[in-house]
């Protein structure tokens, strides 16, 4: 009835984007905004280096880095 075409490697890529590859299997997220020269900002999001999480709240596992979040 329909035709499903998936680029698997196309929507792995996009997939792991935002993410640092530890090993093989496990991955933690990045910041991951497009730098200048074209390439995902691949420094620790700023509320896994906030020691106190409370001093700024950020929904979810991702954000940007502290350089991207314009503090």
């Amino acid at each position: 009835m329909y035709k499903v075409n998936i680029n698997f490697d196309e929507a792995s890529a996009a997939w792991r984007a935002n993410k640092i590859t530890h090993n093989k299997s496990m991955f933690q997220y990045c910041c991951g905004v497009i730098k200048a020269d074209g390439t995902p900002c691949k420094s620790k999001p700023y509320i896994w280096k906030r020691k106190n999480k409370h001093v700024m709240e950020i929904p979810g596992e991702w954000s940007p880095c502290g350089k991207h979040l314009n503090l």
